[in-house]
């Protein structure tokens, strides 16, 4: 397809620009609630949306349905550094960077847009060890819908997990032999998923999360405050 518009709005295969909003609609991708987030009835969007929410779309504008109608927002005050355990994609510099509209005076704390989860956790009984499956109804606008995995079914996906994992070791690989240390995390992540295909988001069994915690062939590595992911020697 011909390209039109910013380069961050597409992938090239060598060949072809292939719009975002084409690859990623009808992806899904699993969210787990922490503990905080059960207990004060909330989702943090944080980086979890990522790379399925366009970089230029604050996390927090995004349109998530459960069937029965729009999540409604709220606000509410977190300090910097619990914030951070929300984005550990983005990192501290980029997510600073990102919240400067909302930084006052405290640089320590501030507030901001979260998902008023309550009615959804009620009527499902959440429990922490639940899961959601998100999928992308579409990518441009931000327009989400979530369903509920019960742990049962969680664990389940877990006995699957490694083929997710060996996918995206091998579309990591093939990302960073392609661009050596030249894209930061946060892109590396968008072309693995593309470089992955629909096998890391058809009812995927794990998230780019557990994927940082289980892998034993990358390392997280940092310069001048920016995460990459490098291959262990």
């Amino acid at each position: 397809m011909k390209k039109i518009g910013c380069r961050d709005e597409y992938f090239y295969d060598g060949s072809h620009y292939i719009s975002k909003n084409a690859y990623y609609r009808g992806a899904s991708f699993l969210v787990y609630p922490s503990w905080e987030e059960v207990n004060r009835n909330i989702l943090v969007p944080g980086d979890r949306w990522h790379p399925f929410c366009p970089p230029s779309m604050p996390p927090w504008e995004i349109i998530l349905t459960d069937g029965n109608g729009i999540i409604p927002h709220k606000m509410i005050p977190f300090t910097l550094q619990t914030l951070e355990d929300y984005h550990p994609i983005l990192g501290k510099k980029i997510l600073l960077m990102n919240m400067q509209e909302h930084l006052g005076s405290d640089c320590s704390r501030l507030s901001l847009p979260v998902l008023a989860m309550g009615e959804f956790y009620e009527r499902y009984d959440f429990q922490v060890g639940d899961a959601l499956r998100i999928k992308v109804l579409d990518y441009d606008s931000g327009f989400y819908h979530m369903e509920h995995i019960r742990r049962p079914e969680r664990e389940e996906l877990d006995h699957k997990s490694d083929l997710w994992l060996n996918l995206m070791e091998k579309s990591m690989e093939r990302v960073i032999n392609l661009f050596g240390e030249r894209l930061i995390l946060p892109n590396q992540v968008d072309w693995a998923y593309f470089m992955g295909g629909p096998g890391l988001m058809r009812k995927p069994t794990l998230n780019f999360h557990h994927f940082m915690k289980r892998t034993e062939q990358f390392t997280l590595s940092s310069a001048d405050g920016l995460y990459f992911l490098r291959k262990k020697c």
